[in-house]
């Protein structure tokens, strides 16, 4: 393999190369001329596509996870509608409504992520040799993963916790 430095247009140094390489060696075959950075692309591909394919899995796991603690906590919200209903008709401020609703979510998804966490470490030991430069207790990675899943946990809490505001005062005293 030769490597050709050039200040122009490395097209341009092509039949010299040849040249000069067919003047030491004419049994030498040349083939697969092309510039540098096309060889470093062609060997990053494959990596490119697999960190590609390891985010879109990462984020349809994460819009997964938004939508089972949404359907969750909606779930519950349906449930005590009657109690929300009633703890509006007895004054209870909007935020403390919603403050109980989101204190729930957050309750259920700190206990996913404290099971997610054991999980990651114990995959990441299996790993060890895979990954490099992570350990299983990388805490850059969990400093990072942990605010993002706490934030759309919230997120994802917060469409059923306005539902709950809706609940009719007038409706929770009628029934019962």
């Amino acid at each position: 393999m030769i490597v050709v430095r050039a200040t122009s247009d490395a097209s341009a140094l092509v039949a010299p190369v040849r040249a000069l390489v067919e003047r030491l060696d004419a049994q030498l075959p040349i083939y697969d001329v092309r510039p540098l950075n096309l060889y470093v692309e062609r060997a990053r591909a494959t990596r490119r596509f697999t960190m590609t394919l390891a985010a879109l899995v990462a984020f349809v796991a994460l819009v997964l996870s938004a939508v089972g603690v949404y359907g969750v906590v909606a779930y519950s919200v349906t449930a005590r509608h009657h109690e929300f209903g009633v703890r509006v008709a007895l004054g209870a401020p909007a935020g403390q409504v919603m403050a109980l609703v989101i204190r729930e979510g957050i309750r259920l998804a700190a206990r996913g992520l404290l099971v997610g966490i054991a999980g990651a470490a114990m995959v990441t030991w299996w790993l060890r040799g895979q990954l490099y430069g992570v350990g299983p207790w990388d805490l850059a990675s969990y400093g990072v993963a942990l605010p993002v899943l706490a934030l759309v946990a919230v997120a994802a809490c917060a469409v059923p916790a306005r539902r709950a505001l809706s609940a009719s005062p007038l409706e929770a005293l009628r029934t019962d």
